[in-house]
């Protein structure tokens, strides 16, 4: 029995959970990028604001929490693994409590520490903790492990226009990227 947490504004984590079904596996998955948190008031949203600012901390991460806990109280057999990914939008005391209905706590970043700053802050509150990053895994002591992507089906009669496909965010990378594509091109 296997709980994907994750926030899985592409859907690609669904195609996991299916991975994972076809392996004989029962998961769930709990998509807290369909939880949307609304500020009551102009306050509570200056009061996020300061706490972001002055205390590295969000209203939104404690909301994603309690909503997570609230479905996992759904269900009421032990898990033998979460796994969560893109555990740093969700508070550490809520992650803390996940284990209360596991066996086993695991988290994958996939991103850097660098990238992502808050990642540092919730390590420690999983049992195993995995990178696709190199050198967070040596500087943090994390379990490294290759970024994956699902098989994607094909049919081998049609004429695909590209060879090469990237699917990353858009950041510092894209100027070389470009380049890249246009010296293939």
């Amino acid at each position: 029995k296997i709980t994907i947490i994750s926030y899985d504004n592409w859907g690609l984590n669904e195609h996991l959970k299916n991975a994972l079904e076809e392996n004989g596996h029962t998961v769930r998955h709990i998509n807290f990028f369909n939880f949307k948190h609304k500020y009551p008031n102009f306050r509570s949203k200056l009061y996020n604001f300061i706490l972001k600012t002055v205390f590295n901390k969000n209203i939104k991460d404690f909301y994603y929490g309690n909503e997570i806990i609230k479905k996992l109280k759904e269900n009421s057999e032990t898990q033998d693994i979460i796994l969560t990914i893109k555990g740093e939008f969700i508070d550490t005391k809520s992650i803390l409590n996940f284990k209360k209905f596991t066996k086993k706590s695991i988290a994958f970043f996939n991103d850097s520490v660098s990238r992502c700053p808050k990642i540092k802050r919730v390590i420690t509150a999983f049992d195993e903790v995995y990178s696709f990053e190199k050198k967070d895994c040596k500087k943090y002591n994390l379990k490294f492990i290759t970024n994956w992507i699902y098989p994607i089906k094909t049919n081998t009669t049609s004429n695909e226009k590209y060879q090469v496909y990237n699917i990353s965010s858009k950041d510092k990378r894209t100027f070389l990227l470009s380049k890249i594509a246009s010296i293939l091109k």
